[in-house]
């Protein structure tokens, strides 16, 4: 989730299944708000998902690339991430 300045974004885990994510220890329970596609359109529904600061997320996102139960999404940001540090350590941002 987006703030200003970006070093102090938080990236927000849920499950899909309606589960409690697990609560690491920099993480915080928050309620979120989701448009998810509905019978007609889209519904907006809460679930329960834990904020991690962009620092402590990073890490978590770059192994769920690699973990075959991963959810697509999750791997998908973890690609990103790793994609974006390989860009800073060759100087290229």
């Amino acid at each position: 989730m987006p703030d200003d300045p970006a070093r102090t974004s938080t990236v927000a885990f849920w499950r899909p299944d309606g589960d409690e994510p697990p609560l690491p220890e920099a993480g915080t329970r928050i309620e979120l708000p989701l448009a998810l596609p509905g019978g007609e359109g889209v519904t907006v529904v809460t679930v329960a998902a834990v904020a991690l600061p962009a620092r402590a997320a990073l890490p978590v996102l770059t192994r769920a690339r690699g973990v075959a139960q991963a959810d697509a999404t999750t791997a998908f940001w973890g690609a990103a991430a790793l994609f974006a540090l390989q860009l800073a350590a060759r100087g290229l941002l």
